[in-house]
């Protein structure tokens, strides 16, 4: 049924076909009037006929209506047939947001009440161990054995599931010729490193480094740069006239993403990466088993590229092969990741000068604080007999990588679509991330499936998906997103991810987009702390207290960490990432002590994560919540005010940074937003009629296109390519947080550090795209004739 109450006769996309949803839209229900008056009068007149007869005929007749319409009424209380719409909620005089209400939100202490945190810890292991039989990377028979197991329980729960496979490039270690790190000659004995997993006997893959190329780079000179921070270069160049040219680049993680580390190498002229953990960021206390900080001779693993999806089909899905002869400006360098002890040697037998003391971290030498050193002669070592031979194998090899989806069509709205995602695949056991959003996610789909039981169906469309190919750069939700993104842009509400639902004991958080703030500070207000120190309280409370000072409706921004970033930087679908936090103490670690190695098992997570499951109970309790809130509300819950606050905190924040740059264009900009913003939600949304089915269309959908608003036709000044995004991305500096006005943040940071001209007119650019996605999200919410 299409909007205006006709049916389509054809399928609306693949996509429809793929998902099994209906091109229903909204259906306006009509029912026949009461019978003509002349039939009444007609009755009266038989009835003074014979009125006894009749009488007793009457009262057989009305005791026989009586009990056929009780039993009717009772068993359509107990059970609802899919497709039927719920009751429409009467508007009050008063406008009152409350009546935007749908009936999910009845359900919401029914879906609390049947959580059963025993759950979690059996997922766990279902979606880490295996039965410690198989790995289970992207494209592996764990990831495959997985994807089954979830199809067979989605379909005995009832859902409509499909799948859908992508051949993709993906990077795995060369198992027969390992990557090394050789140093030799000289006085020293020689010292070799071969990452290997900290458990001898472990499944997963040898450490590596995702899409770093293959290759020898013999002698390999190396030079320690600190964390790769722009004025860590600056240093090198004035107090010491070091060189990066034809060096390898050595560097502390944890402040500056891996990617940007690798083109910082590039752009001054390195050859190689090596990268290392430092103590003074990832340890807390005792390493893993007996604490939970990381040990020194842990390796990690991560992305050496700032492209996500199949790196051989940027922009386009890996449908029949295609390959995109893309002009995307990308350098990779060979690059390896060692361990903190391996580190420590390194460093030690490189060459004077020492590194300034801001540089010196906790790195430790048989006992001892271990020596940074710069590494400043020709060789990068004291002694001149020394040499290093630098060995990456790699191997990029094609698999098959397959997604699953669980859809349940929505009664009212079958063409908007709610979507909740994770993915499943890891490089190690992965048992936080992503185990603990696979035990959540799991646990919400039962969830939603006891809900249906007890007679409730969503009013609009909801479609869970399980990504492969997530640890190798989102390439799962990214294929799948370029290949429908016309589709996504037109019907998807929002996408929900849940990767990493649970890293630590702090508290709650949620990166995305400010669309939500409304519906999340909503959720947490109601779900009960899991914090035993907070007995009585909610998550909202935990959350003030751990984050003093911080506005709520500000969620942090979204950066591109995870399989949300596909959805809101091609497709414009309102995106956010929920997780129950690590606390990292002011400390510079990316994600959570023992991200990405070996060592992040179940008996990590039950030890020293969530001891009794109740994070996990809160997390899903707060990803149900809003599930019942975007699938069932009649009017979404949002307040475009809260986006308009936002940006202009951000812009509020760029101009005290950059006070000498003109930023007026994006004042106007700004003002004309929350100008917009606050006379549609007065005017509009808080008058609208919920019983007009158009009137609510245009309000939801009007909502949505605000997000759309804020994509560029192409990318306009992101640190990394492929964002379109102009108020959501990463941190100018390369951080691995993300940042508010993220392109011109990062325009201006590179027109105030340097006097090339071509920064200025980059930041001109930026500055225009930014104020125009400003300016098409006003007019989003502006209609003719709607305001005088």
């Amino acid at each position: 049924m299409a909007i205006d109450g006709t049916r389509s006769t054809a399928a609306y996309s693949r996509f429809a076909e793929e998902m099994d949803i209906d091109s229903d839209a909204v259906e306006v229900n009509t029912r026949g009037g009461p019978e003509e008056s002349g039939k009444l009068g007609f009755i009266k007149v038989c009835l003074l006929a014979r009125w006894k007869l009749w009488g007793v005929m009457v009262l057989c007749l009305l005791s026989f209506l009586f009990g056929f319409l009780l039993t009717h009424v009772m068993v359509t209380s107990c059970v609802k047939e899919p497709g039927t719409n719920p009751p429409t909620p009467q508007m009050s005089s008063n406008g009152s947001t409350e009546d935007h209400q749908g009936e999910g939100r009845k359900f919401s202490e029914v879906l609390a009440s049947h959580i059963n945190v025993h759950h979690f810890k059996y997922f766990l292991q279902q979606f880490t161990m295996h039965n410690n039989t198989m790995s289970h990377e992207s494209g592996s028979d764990g990831s495959n054995y997985d994807a089954r197991d979830i199809e067979k329980t989605w379909k005995a729960q009832g859902f409509d599931v499909t799948s859908k496979i992508y051949k993709v490039q993906l990077t795995r270690p060369n198992i027969t010729e390992r990557s090394s790190l050789v140093i030799t000659g000289g006085a020293q004995p020689e010292f070799n490193i071969t990452p290997d997993n900290q458990e001898k006997e472990s499944l997963v893959l040898p450490p590596f480094t995702v899409n770093s190329p293959s290759g020898d780079i013999d002698p390999a000179a190396p030079i320690f740069i600190d964390y790769g921070m722009a004025k860590d270069f600056e240093y090198l160049k004035k107090e010491g006239d070091l060189s990066v040219e034809g060096r390898v680049c050595v560097f502390k993680l944890g402040m500056v993403q891996t990617p940007i580390l690798v083109q910082r190498c590039a752009e001054h002229g390195g050859v190689g990466v090596i990268a290392f953990p430092d103590p003074a960021d990832y340890a807390n206390g005792q390493g893993y088993p007996n604490g939970n900080s990381l040990p020194s001779n842990a390796f990690i693993r991560d992305n050496a590229s700032p492209l996500f999806g199949d790196p051989r089909t940027p922009s386009l899905p890996s449908s029949g092969g295609v390959v995109d002869d893309t002009n995307y400006n990308i350098t990779l360098l060979p690059t390896m990741i060692i361990s903190a002890d391996d580190a420590a040697r390194l460093l030690s037998v490189m060459s004077f000068p020492v590194a300034p003391l801001e540089w010196i971290g906790g790195l430790s030498l048989d006992g001892e604080d271990a020596i940074y050193n710069v590494g400043s002669s020709q060789s990068g070592f004291q002694d001149n007999g020394q040499r290093m031979k630098m060995s990456v194998r790699n191997e990029q090899v094609l698999k098959d990588i397959t997604n699953v989806f669980g859809t349940i069509r929505g009664s009212t709205e079958p063409d908007r679509y709610i979507i909740f995602g994770c993915h499943r695949d890891s490089l190690t056991p992965g048992a936080v991330e992503p185990g603990t959003g696979m035990a959540v996610f799991m646990e919400l789909t039962r969830l939603v499936k006891q809900l249906q039981l007890k007679g409730w169906f969503p009013r609009r469309t909801i479609i869970f998906a399980s990504w492969d190919g997530g640890d190798d750069g989102h390439i799962g939700s990214t294929e799948w997103v370029e290949e429908n993104k016309e589709i996504l842009n037109q019907r998807a509400v929002v996408y929900i991810n849940l990767d990493e639902a649970v890293s630590g004991q702090n508290s709650f958080a949620a990166e995305g987009s400010a669309i939500f703030a409304k519906s999340i500070l909503q959720a947490i207000s109601e779900v009960n702390s899991p914090d035993p120190d907070m007995e009585g309280q909610t998550v909202l409370d935990n959350w003030k207290i751990k984050n003093p000072g911080t506005n709520e409706y500000q969620l942090r921004p979204l950066g591109v960490n995870s399989d949300a970033t596909p959805f809101l930087h091609i497709a414009g679908v309102p995106s956010v990432d929920l997780k129950y936090t690590y606390s990292k103490n002011g400390k510079h670690i990316p994600r959570y002590p023992l991200w990405h190695t070996s060592l992040d098992t179940v008996h990590y997570v039950e030890t020293f994560i969530d001891t009794d499951w109740q994070k996990h109970r809160a997390m899903t309790e707060i990803a149900g919540r809003l599930l019942l809130m975007y699938a069932d509300d009649i009017v979404l819950p949002v307040d475009v005010n809260d986006y308009a606050t936002v940006i202009e905190s951000y812009y509020l924040k760029l101009q005290e940074t950059y006070p000498d740059f003109n930023l007026d264009q994006l004042e106007r900009a700004v003002n004309k937003f929350k100008d917009a913003a606050s006379k549609f939600h007065s005017s509009f949304i808080q008058q609208i009629d919920v019983k007009n089915d158009l009137q609510v269309r245009e309000a939801n959908d009007r909502l949505v296109a605000v997000e759309r608003a804020f994509l560029s036709s192409d990318e306009k000044g992101h640190m990394y390519p492929q964002l379109r995004h102009m108020i959501y991305g990463p941190s100018s500096i390369g951080a691995y947080e993300a940042e508010g006005l993220s392109p011109l943040s990062y325009a201006l940071h590179l027109a105030n550090s340097t006097t090339y001209e071509i920064h200025e007119q980059r930041l001109q650019v930026v500055l225009s795209s930014t104020s125009v996605a400003v300016e098409k999200a006003a007019n989003a919410l502006l209609v003719d004739g709607l305001f005088t």
